[in-house]
């Protein structure tokens, strides 16, 4: 029997703004990880070819060479040469398959216009890609599939954005959904400014990097701001240093492993949005009041941002004291939570009824966009 005639794994491809997850979808996790980025040099060489594009880790590597281009930007895709070219080094060279004898299961960046971004998905992987089938699913739903849920209030906190979306039996609210540009490149942000004033090397890409990793092993959050906080940076001996890779250390004081604060009191930055649990009561109470107590007592937790120490914990604290009596609440965190959107579309491929939940090149050919739900 030829390859061709073999059952073959869809491809799930789950575009985030800080990277881009990909793998087979009998696989329990993502294989493929690739940074939002790609690489041109700066340098005009008429006798350029496709190889003389980076994308991914590769670009940080030499980044003074290269005009850096982030493809997707908060969620939206805002350069589609750069978005084909780290899709075509997604098929090829990390997962090394046949995009043309592939089914392919999108994540779509959610907060580009629905009608637009779906039409360009699909002009994009039947046109460029040749793939047979596709099936675009959004990164909410699939989040709260990945805890075996369809009804719930997805807390989505990743690189660039917080988005809160509340989903009853698999259809997303639409008048729930809450998108604010405070996230974990913000916290980054608010770490460099902090430190700038001690060293300009901060400010560089390459000190950006540094300090997230930092901010990733270092930052905490306490149940209770105000009386817990001093206690567990005692418990943690945060005073110790952190080492840079450019051998410099760096103090881990209170202002720096305080910073994941910001998202539940954004007063301490700028005040521009309202506190992450304020939004999750909005979230909730822009829904009918019928479906309130299931959104209460399925709120999921998601996108790498969560992933901070006690943030779980500090989220049931504050939505206890928003919820009306004698509601029940419960916060639901699933473990790597950063891939959750990619495992929920994993699961969905291997559904007996994926195929019939996927738009074939033939019929999207013969029917066009009208084709798309």
């Amino acid at each position: 029997m030829s390859c061709f005639e073999e059952e073959v794994s869809p491809v799930v491809i789950d575009y985030g703004t800080y990277s881009i997850k990909a793998g087979l979808a009998n696989q329990t996790e993502p294989s493929v990880e690739v940074r939002n980025l790609v690489g041109k040099s700066k340098r005009i060489n008429i006798f350029a070819t496709e190889g003389d594009v980076y994308v991914g880790n590769e670009v940080l590597k030499c980044a003074s060479r290269f005009k850096i281009i982030q493809p997707i930007q908060n969620g939206i895709i805002v350069n589609e040469p750069s978005f084909d070219a780290i899709t075509d080094h997604i098929f090829w060279k990390e997962l090394n398959v046949y995009s043309s004898a592939q089914p392919v299961v999108v994540i779509k960046p959610s907060q580009s216009p629905l009608e637009e971004k779906e039409e360009f998905l699909c002009n994009t992987f039947f046109g460029n890609f040749d793939v047979p089938s596709l099936s675009i699913r959004d990164s909410a739903i699939t989040a709260l599939f990945s805890v075996g849920r369809t009804t719930g209030v997805i807390v989505d906190s990743g690189h660039a954005i917080t988005k809160i979306v509340a989903i009853y039996e698999g259809k997303v609210i639409p008048e729930s959904t809450i998108i604010v540009p405070l996230a974990g490149d913000h916290l980054t942000e608010h770490m460099v400014r902090i430190l700038s004033g001690e060293d300009s090397y901060y400010e560089t890409r390459a000190g950006k990097e540094a300090i997230r990793t930092m901010k990733e092993k270092a930052c905490f959050l306490a149940e209770d701001y105000d009386q817990e906080f001093q206690n567990r940076l005692k418990e943690k001996n945060l005073m110790e240093t952190f080492e840079l890779p450019d051998g410099q250390s760096i103090s881990v004081t209170e202002e720096i492993a305080q910073c994941p604060e910001l998202l539940f009191n954004p007063s301490l930055l700028d005040g521009r949005c309202k506190a992450l649990q304020y939004l999750i009561e909005d979230c909730i109470m822009a829904c009918n009041e019928e479906v309130r107590d299931a959104l209460w007592y399925n709120i999921v937790l998601s996108g790498g941002n969560s992933m901070f120490e006690g943030f779980g914990e500090r989220v049931y604290s504050e939505i206890k004291k928003l919820a009306p009596e004698g509601t029940k609440v419960r916060i639901i965190c699933g473990g790597r939570r950063e891939y959750q959107p990619w495992k929920g579309g994993s699961i969905l491929a291997k559904l007996s009824s994926f195929s019939q939940a996927c738009i074939t090149k033939q019929a999207y050919y013969e029917s066009g966009s009208s084709i798309i739900d």
